[in-house]
Parts: C-alpha cells; sequence; structure tokens
C-alpha cells in the first residue's frame, strides 16, 4: 500500500529556522544551509521535517532514531528493521512525500509557462514529443508536466538519479489507458504508475515496483508536523 502525503510551504520569513533545524542530522543542517536561496532552504527543511514527523507518529520512534542514508546515487533511505521506502518532491509551495513496502518515488511539479517543447526536444523520447506535437494550447502544456512528472517519478523510484536519461526510456498508455514504461527495445518496465492533481496549478505523479490503488492524499499541516517533532524530543 501506498500513502502519499502533502504539506504547503510556510512563509519563509515567519519560521524560527535555528528551532527548526535542530529537529535535523547535522549532516543535513550543513548542506541546507549551503543552499543559495531562502525558498531552497526551506523546501528542503520542510522536506525533512515532514518525514521525520510521518515516521514518528506511524512507527512511534524517537526522531533522533530517525537516521537518513543515502545510496550510492544519492537517493535517501531510512533504516527501520522492516520494508520501508519512502521519496520526497517540492515544488513552489508543496512538499510531496510517498511512503511504501516497495521502491518508491514521487515528482510534484508546478504548471507553468515555459520554453517547454525546447526542453522536450531534449529530455523527452521522440514517441513523447510527437505526442505533445499533436497537441496545442493548454492541452499540450499539461501533457508537457504530465509526462515530465512520471518520467522524474520513474528514475527515483529506481533509485540510479542522473545515471537514467530522461531521454532513454518513454512513457505511454496501454489499452487500459494505464500509463507504462517502455525502454528503447520497447519492453514494458515492471512498474506501476499514477498522475495526481496537488492542487489548481500544481501536478504529481507516483511510480512504485509493485501494483498499487492510491488512496486520498493526506494534507499535513506545517505547524502539527512541528509539533509532533517538538513532542518526540521531549
Amino acid at each position: 500500500m501506498i500513502e502519499i502525503y502533502k504539506m504547503k510551504l510556510p512563509d519563509f520569513q515567519d519560521l524560527n529556522t535555528v528551532k527548526l533545524l535542530s529537529y535535523v542530522s547535522a549532516e543535513r543542517v550543513e548542506k541546507i544551509l549551503r543552499l543559495f536561496k531562502n525558498e531552497d532552504k526551506s523546501r528542503a527543511l520542510m522536506s525533512e521535517l515532514l518525514i521525520r514527523s510521518i515516521i514518528v507518529k506511524k512507527f512511534a520512534v524517537n526522531n533522533e532514531q530517525i537516521l537518513i542514508h543515502r545510496n550510492a546515487y544519492g537517493k535517501p533511505y531510512i533504516s527501520l528493521g522492516r520494508d520501508f521506502h519512502y521519496n520526497i518532491s517540492h515544488s513552489g509551495e508543496w512538499v510531496l512525500c510517498a511512503i511504501s513496502h516497495a521502491e518508491i518515488g514521487i515528482d510534484i511539479e508546478e504548471i507553468r509557462p515555459i520554453e517547454y517543447m525546447e526542453i522536450a526536444r531534449e529530455f523527452f523520447s521522440m514517441k513523447e514529443n510527437d505526442l505533445l506535437k499533436g497537441l496545442t494550447g493548454t492541452a499540450r502544456l499539461e501533457c508537457f508536466f504530465e509526462l515530465w512528472t512520471l518520467k522524474e517519478a520513474y528514475i527515483k523510484a529506481v533509485g540510479k538519479g542522473m545515471g537514467i536519461s530522461l531521454s532513454s526510456f518513454t512513457m505511454s498508455k496501454n489499452d487500459s489507458g494505464d500509463y507504462i514504461c517502455e525502454l528503447f527495445n520497447y519492453k514494458p518496465q515492471n512498474y506501476q504508475f499514477q498522475v495526481m492533481k496537488i492542487s489548481d496549478s500544481y501536478i504529481g505523479a507516483v511510480c512504485s515496483s509493485l501494483p498499487f490503488k492510491l488512496a486520498d492524499i493526506t494534507s499535513v499541516d506545517f505547524r502539527s508536523c512541528v509539533q509532533c517533532l517538538e513532542s518526540s524530543n521531549s
């Protein structure tokens, strides 16, 4: 089963950053503080706080016991003595988190006017580019971001980071209308996908190595997230 959580970011200026940083590891604090923009610092910090609060509530462990590691490709994981996988994505004003007992990847993007056809020509497959060329206006823009989030979710689920080129595989729909991932040998990969509407201008996608049915997305309030970690650390 997959559980998905979303949290809207608070205004960075209203944050007690010093206090919030005390809830994450020293290594993570160093990486967050190296980020140049305050918005990026906020997203990185909120992402960490969200997954920590989820684990504290779900598994009744203290925040201080949570150790976040990274594989050889940089994908984070947490050892809890059980099958536990998670993935996080953030864009604009939202943080999105997925947890599962199988490999999982998630992505969120703000739908906004950009030079997306240039991006597609560089990073999408020929089949995906042909699909976009057959559309116009808003439909083309929304299709681009749908494909982009699906491709990012797949790469994150596989867990090899930039070791997989975005143009090395194609997202397409099967006869049932479900998205599948095809490599250049056109052999469908054994991953399941689903697209999600996060808000009016945000779209998300999730990818899992096992079949799943997506339940409702759980909204997490920033204040309750912090209160959970405060109680755990006290």
